[in-house]
This record gives C-alpha cells, structure tokens and sequence, in this order.
C-alpha cells in the first residue's frame, strides 16, 4: 500500500448515528497523511445491535451484514482500505464490514485494532480443546457404528448367495468384496476429512482467541465465544 492512495474506514458503533473514539482518531491519521482518503463514516450502522449478549445470535457475522451498510462506495472502489476497530472479540464486526467493503470494490483491506479482548480467554481454549476430543468422540463412534453395518450387510449377503455353482459364487463373493472395500474406504474418506476440517476449525478458534485471526460464522467452536462477549 506505500506510496498509493488509501482509504480509511472504521468499524461503525453498534448503536446507530452513534460516533465512538475509533473515529475520532482516525481524523488525526487522515489529517495528518496527504496519502490517505477520509472514508471514516462510509460504513454506518442503520440499526442497533446489542453490545453484548448471551446468545451469541446477536454477534455473528449475519447480524452485522444486515444492520451496516455502505454510504460512499466510491471511497473504496479501487482503491486500497485501511479498516480501523477499537476492540475485538470474535472479530464478527470487522469481517461483515471487510466483506462489505470487498463488495463495493475495494482491491485490498487490511484490518487493524487497538485490543482483542482477552477475558477468559484461557477457559475458552480449554472449552474448544474439550469441544474438539468430544467432537473427535463423535466421529470415532460413527467410524465404529458405519464400519459394523457395513461389514453386517457383507456378512449377510454373502451368506444368502447359492454356492452350487463354484465360479458364480466366487464372482459374488469378489464383487460384494469390492463393493465393500470400496465402502470401507469411503466412510475412512469422509471421517478423515470431517477430522481435518475440525482440527483446522479448532486451530482457526485457537488462533481467533489469541487474536491472530478471526472466526468464521461457521466454525463449529463459535459458541464458545459466548462467555467471551
């Protein structure tokens, strides 16, 4: 971004028509750079959300998509956004408000905040760390009860199959052989994937907690956050 023009966005309040702090000094670095372009209020919170809440419905990436919206695309089409937030917690805010400003044009956006919110944040890496073996637990138990009904159906249709005729029976056997390797090898397939997904899920809560990255609305350890908020 050296050298060329950048916009500066912030994160809206979570009360319309409401300024906060972040904005205030975000004048200051516009003022102070010929390079940068005052797209401070761009962004504008049209309705309120809660601060914090319980239910983490009220935080998630969704519900700021639907209560901020973009004033002047014009300010970010083509060019490169810095996007300015005071604190962050799971990071809900600054990735609707990331996405917003990638949608009207923008090349680039770097984040950058002031704080992460750190409030038990080492019980939190304990509950997705519990979350992730309960989970582990789960696939593991539906690898067991798939692999038994899958080697059920092979018992079961191998013992039904006539054996007057030597050479059919061994055609069967080999094809429900093959059509049970196959199955084995696909339910193996599906279990390993779901556990790599959750591991990265995991490592992507780790690293959102730590404030090295951010949460996907998706991410099935988001709930843990709750306590967070």
């Amino acid at each position: 971004m050296e050298d060329e023009e950048i916009a500066i966005v912030t994160v809206p309040p979570h009360t319309a028509g409401e300024s906060s702090g972040i904005q205030k000094l975000a004048k200051y670095l516009v003022r102070d750079s010929k390079n940068y372009i005052d797209a401070i209020r761009c962004l504008e919170r049209f309705k309120t959300v809660p601060k914090s809440s319980q239910n983490l419905g009220s935080r998630n990436e969704h519900t700021h998509l639907d209560s901020i919206r973009m004033s002047n695309s014009s300010l970010v089409k083509d060019k490169n956004v810095i996007l300015l937030d005071d604190i962050i917690t799971t990071g809900s805010s600054t990735n609707a408000c990331r996405k917003i400003i990638y949608e009207m044009g923008a090349k680039e956006v770097k984040i950058v905040c002031l704080g992460k919110t750190i409030r038990q944040v080492e019980y939190a890496h304990r509950l997705v760390e519990e979350k992730f073996q309960e989970e582990l637990q789960i696939l593991d138990f539906e690898h067991h009860t798939k692999t038994e009904e899958i080697e059920m159906i092979f018992d079961c249709e191998t013992s039904n199959i006539e054996q007057d005729d030597e050479d059919r029976w061994l055609e069967e056997i080999y094809k429900l052989e093959s059509s049970r390797r196959c199955n084995l090898d696909n339910i193996s397939g599906w279990i390993s994937c779901a556990e790599i997904h959750l591991g990265e899920c995991a490592e992507e809560a780790h690293k959102a907690l730590d404030g090295e990255d951010y949460l996907t609305p998706i991410n099935p350890f988001l709930k843990v956050f709750a306590d967070l908020e």
